[in-house]
């Protein structure tokens, strides 16, 4: 009889222990072969894994198997999982602060066998013993003495194979998603033509995962301990029934419009069901194309390139829960905060709620879940791009274990700003391929012109589609009311929009809202379209200002059921007008709403059934916030603060949004022009003609910053004599920059692009030394810790080094996190936010006073250093430290905008003070970080300036942060209102009288506190 055990653990209790991917795997493909390959009389076997893999359970599965097997019996047992430095295996409930008591111990294996009368055991163990990236160990544990001897006396007919010796990394297979000796021995064993000896396979099994981990940059040399009499025979394993049944055939998947046949796939009717029910016409062409013809459900890597509302987002979800189901991590990647937070709820709702899978998110905010992200304790993470390049780069060997890597908007690698975290990284994914690290790669775009070689430089199929799920008609339209569009048939055509004499001027002199508000009462007068009206103004003030006049002159029901969940605390300025907007059937989107001001506006343009008919947004509404129209209106198509035109793909983008699903045959965008020569410049200029291609934002003007953050995540060189990375050769530095796609476009369009670049990184390299950012010896250029703080850096390199500058000379002494909160603002990316100053006589003056009474005069005379002589730049410095001192102190959000608000044109408005918060937040943990390797004996400690970074967040002062602890999300406002009936912790809050509650929060979370509290009291 031949009894078996399989452990393999992904997933671990403790915290401290970083989940697998492969270890599952590999018992369930050993299990597998075993049943298929054995009868059911000749095998009894058993797949412990995860939740029930405990050190009880499974020391009791081994110890009891070999003390019940007879001299007749052969046992087998095989454990894949986390090993210790100390030589103990890790089990699911394994604590590393008891590690003694909660894991198990190789001596107690070997005595086990010496014990056992079994006449043959094989016991193979895919775990280290030491330490690595990516390696199956738990690194924070005590190394111990060599136990190799005591190991090989394990008795007669007995084999122990382990994975590596005992000072090396067991690693895992990224791209085969099995432990590499597991994957030798499954490959051994089914490539027989007969029984064989285990003895016979041992040096092409040892020969096979010494050469795979080579191509992963590791070495990794298997064990062989003990040996059984005439070197175990064993049959010819079968991949049959119960193996394809758990791993199917990487083969091209066929499936039709109904959800049913992506069971052929793999997955479970479980989530068949809920795709079926969130899709009821089920999957479009656009997604058929993806599996049927791009094979993503088998891991191809493709750009999809569609318009919006296509479906392009499902495409990723469909690859996602693929990787999932195999044991993979999937990381979905979006540009805004706003919309990783939108896609986690979602998310959560479809996949965790439902399917028991764990989402987490990590955007930059207190509620980042970066602990769970890099221990890989998650099925789907999402992320900003910024946190993703920052967490991988620090933490390469979880990218091991990802299965797939979807880049929403992937378009952003063009954008001037944003375009290098994109492009540095893809390019740091695309160099780890030499090291086996190839995550499955979907990059989703709106309409874009030519791909311009990006799916070549990335080596990813290119699925481009123009269809649409709703057709759009889409085109100019004159003061005079004719319409000139692209119908849905692609053809030109002209038509009397409005009619004659509907337009009039309504103030003295000719404004948008001429032509707009006869528009929009045309457009809802009909209602045959169900008419959900999207306004994009290029200006806040605009889009609020629009809101209004069409609330006023619209004739619309008012939307009563949003205005009364608005939140009523720490109002601004704007949410007056947002109900004033809502009264009228029409809202307000942009920057200066609440987080639940915007979520309560989203929600009821969405919803079919509210009276909420007309939005007026500001262009950011274009990039991905799920608010579809039947009709959208393009006022302006140029970006005043930039002096520079929108480009075609962003007129393309905002028009996509354009056509309700199941609503409207056909969607409407229309932009506006004064006149007739205008309206036919811009439907040339708009309508006929090509996105712009998708190109770089690499610049050689600004190739230092490229190359110090690609020397932070560059792939070592190695020494001929060591394994040990030993930093970059001096020569290898010119092909970090010729890795990108900026550089990939060069060197296709001008051959002899690298040899001239090479003299300018030469140059670059030696201002790098002189500043102390690189060191170089033995002709290997290594980051210094302050280059790696600067590398890993938000700001450019001029920014950091003007900080290092500053910090150098200046006589500050011990720095306040809130002192170098005002420091930074002498950053240009901080001069580059705007704020509003009234440039006009004296009243702006009075900020350097202010700030210079509230932080002292040498740090006010700081600020003044690279002004270029411009007193305004000066003046926004001294405003900006004296708004956010009165943000983090709590100051109520209407006190800030009246304060600062020196002339209503140039109000200071919400969206203002949040995105000085949010712009210091994001450069001041940098500025941290780089400060903290020049002045160590000067530094806030790093908890202070933890907390501090909240309250820039939130807006709260350190001791009100406790708040947010509450299990019920509290905005600022509900804090301060809290604080200021004495109730400043959660424990506070549980002790509060119920109408102390409901006088000073709103009733949806006034009455979510109460059901906590109460069910709290019962348990």
């Amino acid at each position: 009889m031949l009894l078996s055990k399989f452990i393999g653990i992904n997933r671990h209790q403790d915290k401290l222990a970083s989940d697998l991917i492969g270890a599952v795997r590999d018992a369930t493909a050993l299990w597998a072969l075993f049943s298929d390959t054995f009868s059911e009389s000749e095998l009894e076997a058993e797949l412990i894994t995860d939740e029930d893999a405990t050190a009880s359970s499974v020391r009791a599965a081994i110890k009891d198997t070999l003390k019940r097997a007879n001299a007749s019996d052969m046992v087998v047992i095989t454990f894949a999982g986390h090993g210790t430095k100390n030589h103990r295996i890790v089990a699911h409930d394994t604590s590393i602060q008891q590690l003694e008591q909660t894991s198990i111990g190789m001596d107690e294996l070997a005595e086990w066998f010496r014990g056992s009368k079994a006449q043959a055991i094989l016991c193979v163990l895919d775990c280290c013993f030491s330490g690595g990236a990516s390696a199956r160990v738990i690194e924070d544990t005590p190394t111990s003495r060599d136990i190799q001897l005591e190991l090989r006396e394990l008795g007669r007919g007995r084999t122990m194979i382990t994975a590596s010796g005992l000072k090396e990394y067991a690693y895992e297979h990224p791209t085969k998603r099995h432990g590499l000796l597991t994957a030798a021995l499954i490959d051994a064993f089914t490539q027989q033509d007969d029984a064989f000896s285990l003895l016979a396979v041992l040096d092409d099994i040892q020969s096979s995962v010494r050469a795979e981990a080579a191509k992963i940059g590791q070495v990794q040399s298997p064990v062989v301990l003990g040996m059984t009499e005439g070197g175990l025979m064993l049959p010819n394993f079968l991949r049959g029934k119960v193996y394809l049944q758990h791993f199917p055939e990487s083969k091209a998947f066929t499936v039709s419009k109904d959800f049913s046949g992506l069971e052929t796939a793999g997955f479970p009717s479980s989530v068949i069901d809920v795709w079926a029910e969130r899709f009821s016409d089920g999957l479009n062409d656009i997604q058929l194309a993806a599996i049927n013809e791009h094979q993503i459900l088998s891991g191809s890597s493709v750009m999809v390139v569609a318009p919006t509302s296509a479906g392009k987002t499902f495409i990723g979800e469909l690859s996602g829960i693929k990787a999932v189901l195999e044991g993979r991590k999937a990381v979905f990647l979006f540009p805004y905060r706003a919309l990783v937070n939108e896609k986690y709820e979602d998310f959560t709702e479809i996949y965790a709620d439902k399917l028991g899978l764990r989402v987490i998110r990590c955007s930059g905010d207190y509620l980042d879940q970066t602990t769970e992200f890099v221990k890989s304790k998650f099925d789907i993470a999402v992320l900003t791009f910024e946190m993703f390049l920052s967490l991988s780069v620090a933490n390469t060997g979880l990218l091991s274990r990802l299965g797939l890597v979807v880049v929403d908007e992937a378009q952003f690698i063009a954008d001037p700003s944003r375009g290098i975290v994109v492009e540095l990284m893809l390019a740091y994914l695309k160099r780890l391929q030499a090291q086996a690290i190839a995550p499955q790669l979907i990059l989703l775009s709106a309409t874009i012109g030519q791909l311009n070689g990006f799916d070549e430089w990335l080596d990813v199929q290119a699925l481009v589609s123009d269809t649409r799920p709703v057709p759009l008609e889409f085109g100019v339209l004159d003061r005079n009311g004719r319409f000139e569009y692209l119908g849905t048939d692609s053809s030109p055509k002209i038509e009397q929009l409005l009619p004659y004499g509907a337009i009039r001027q309504r103030r003295k002199k000719p404004s948008s809202q001429d032509v707009i508000v006869p528009l929009v009462q045309q457009l809802i007068a009909s209602d045959e379209r169900k008419e959900k009206i999207l306004i994009f103004r290029n200006q806040r003030g605009f889009a609020e200002g629009c809101a209004r006049y069409i609330a006023r002159d619209g004739n619309l029901p008012p939307a009563q059921k949003l205005v009364d969940r608005l939140p009523t605390a720490d109002q601004s300025s704007t949410t007056e007008a947002l109900k004033e907007s809502l009264n009228g059937g029409t809202a307000i989107h942009s920057s200066n709403l609440t987080r639940d001001e915007r979520v309560i506006v989203e929600q009821g343009f969405r919803d079919p059934k509210s009276n909420l008919r007309v939005l007026a947004a500001t262009t950011t509404v274009a990039a991905g916030i799920n608010t579809p129209a039947s009709t959208v209106i393009i006022v302006e198509h140029d970006f005043p603060w930039e002096d520079r035109d929108m480009t075609v793909s962003q007129i393309r983008n905002m028009a996509g949004r354009a056509g309700r699903l199941g609503y409207q045959e056909a969607g409407r965008a229309i932009l506006l022009a004064d006149n007739a020569i205008e309206r036919s410049r811009l439907f040339k200029q708009y309508i006929t003609s090509e996105p712009e291609p998708i190109k770089s934002s690499f610049e050689e003007d600004n190739v230092g910053t490229w190359l110090v953050r690609l020397l932070a995540q560059a792939i070592p060189s190695q020494t001929k004599a060591s394994s040990k990375p030993v930093g970059i050769l001096k020569e290898d530095v010119p092909g970090l920059i010729l890795s990108t796609f900026g550089g990939y476009l060069r060197a296709r369009a001008q051959p002899t692009w690298a040899q001239q670049t090479s003299g300018l990184i030469q140059q670059w390299i030696l201002r790098l030394l002189k500043d102390g950012v690189i060191e170089e010896f033995d002709s290997r250029i290594h980051l210094t810790l302050l280059g790696r703080a600067i590398a890993e850096s938000a700001m450019s390199l001029s920014s950091s080094l003007r900080l290092v500058e500053i910090i150098q000379k200046s006589r500050i002494g011990m720095l306040s996190p809130e002192t170098l909160m005002v420091l930074i603002q002498i950053l240009p990316e901080l001069d580059d936010r705007y704020i509003p100053l009234f440039k006009r006589g004296k009243r702006e003056h009075v900020w350097p006073q202010s700030m210079a009474r509230k932080y002292g005069n040498y740090l006010a005379r700081l600020l003044q250093e690279r002004c270029s002589g411009n007193q305004w730049i000066y003046y926004g410095r001294a405003k900006r430290a004296c708004v956010l001192g009165d943000w983090v102190n709590g100051v109520p959000i209407q006190t800030i905008e009246e304060r600062y608000t020196v002339q209503a044109r140039y109000q200071m408005a919400r969206g203002d003070i949040q995105g000085i918060a949010d712009t210091t937040r994001f450069y001041l943990s940098s500025a941290y970080a780089i400060v903290s390797i020049l002045d160590p004996g000067n530094t806030p400690e790093p908890e202070a300036m933890e907390n501090f970074l909240t309250s820039l967040e939130t807006g709260l002062p350190s001791a009100l942060l406790s708040l947010l602890e509450s299990p019920i999300s509290l905005s600022r406002g509900e804090c301060i209102a809290l604080a200021g009936v004495g109730i400043r912790t959660v424990d506070e809050i549980k002790a509060a009288n119920p109408e102390m509650l409901e006088q000073n929060l709103s009733s949806d979370t006034s009455t979510a506190l109460q059901q906590w509290i109460e069910g709290d009291a019962i348990n």
